[in-house]
């Protein structure tokens, strides 16, 4: 047995009892959130127990905070593309650029209609959503709990950042999407205001680059702290 390994073996196996108990208030606050204001359906709820089971092993006090951020940039990067992709769809609607195909002319807020009213239906896209949406906020809150004081600054950045960019997106533009979802046929009302939504996103892009900035700045001041300590 090497020498290293007690030290995995000696941490416990269930995390502290501030993020289980966050890992329930999240549970409890998603699904209520979902069922009553998203008015989802079952099968979208039970999308929200499974993310957040999935995401449970990030609790994990065996898990090495070096791996959380770098998980999470990996996370916040495919989330930025996503963003970036939303964004093209929003220009287009707030620009009033219709398509042709054809000999037909789509308006852009009928192109906006099938892109959103179709994407909001996928179960694996709010599957993905709900992975981000967790992996950023319990990641966070891991590396806050876990991390020295140098690093734990940087740690509580990223709290402030997701909490601020996370609850601003869903209360101004997840609550927009409602009715796109919910929607069987094309109404120009949907997207009436729509400057408020790239607004948001833009927001959370802001949010978004700046979880990038502290996350590699986490990585940073972890490695020299490891030389630090292999050189004494």
């Amino acid at each position: 047995m090497s020498v290293g390994a007690p030290k995995s073996v000696t941490r416990p196996l269930f995390p502290e009892t501030h993020l289980l108990l966050c890992w329930i208030s999240s549970l409890v606050g998603f699904a209520l959130f979902s069922h009553f204001l998203l008015q989802v359906d079952v099968a979208d709820t039970v999308i929200c127990m499974v993310a957040h089971v999935v995401c449970f092993p990030l609790l994990s006090p065996r898990l090495d905070p070096t791996l959380v951020a770098a998980l999470g940039l990996v996370v916040i990067g495919l989330a930025i593309g996503c963003e970036l992709i939303d964004l093209c769809f929003d220009f287009l609607i707030h620009w009033d650029t219709p398509l042709k195909i054809g000999d037909r002319t789509i308006s852009a807020r009928e192109v906006g209609f099938l892109y959103y009213n179709n994407i909001l239906k996928g179960k694996h896209v709010n599957f993905a959503i709900e992975i981000f949406l967790l992996t950023s906020q319990f990641g966070a809150l891991v590396g806050s709990s876990r991390t020295s004081h140098q690093v734990r600054q940087a740690w509580l950045g990223m709290v402030l950042t997701m909490i601020s960019g996370n609850g601003f997106y869903l209360t101004s533009v997840v609550t927009r999407y409602v009715d796109l979802r919910l929607a069987t046929h094309f109404e120009e009302r949907f997207f009436d205001g729509w400057s408020r939504v790239i607004a948001a996103r833009f927001f959370l892009l802001m949010h978004l680059f700046t979880a990038v900035f502290l996350l590699c700045t986490i990585l940073v001041k972890m490695q020299r702290q490891a030389m630090k300590s292999h050189e004494k």
